[in-house]
């Protein structure tokens, strides 16, 4: 750093000896202030840019983070939709297998109601042949 101020010192003072035929050393050190003025704010913008950039890809960064919260609350929110839908279905199978179940109890009870009214015809039927019988 020292050796290329010394540097461009000296091309000032080549520069100034060119122009003017003679040279104010204070004119000297106020280019190099102003150059070394200049650099500082070069910097100073520089890190203001870099600055920005970094507070875009953290926004960037939060907003994706957000997005990926919301949807995986969506993935959720549908999970639970079609578990509560799952579980519906399933009790209204449960309840069908109970109505098909009593239905099916019913109709046996028909069946064996039946079946001893059929015989209790049998057994009138017989008990008026015998009769018949002995009166004959």
């Amino acid at each position: 750093e020292r050796y290329r101020r010394m540097m461009y010192d000296d091309l000032l003072l080549g520069e100034m000896r060119d122009a003017f035929g003679g040279l104010d050393l204070r004119s000297v050190e106020d280019q190099r202030q102003m150059a070394h003025q200049q650099n500082k704010i070069i910097k100073w913008d520089q890190q203001r840019v870099r600055e920005k950039e970094w507070e875009s890809e953290l926004w960037l960064r939060s907003e994706r983070q957000k997005d990926r919260i919301r949807l995986r609350e969506r993935e959720l929110a549908r999970e639970r939709e079609w578990t509560h839908i799952n579980e519906r279905e399933r009790e209204n199978c449960r309840d069908r297998e109970r109505e098909y179940e009593l239905h099916k109890e019913e109709l046996r009870r028909r069946w064996i109601d039946e079946k001893d009214a059929q015989r209790e015809r049998e057994r009138e039927r017989e008990a008026d042949w015998d009769r018949e019988l002995e009166i004959e």
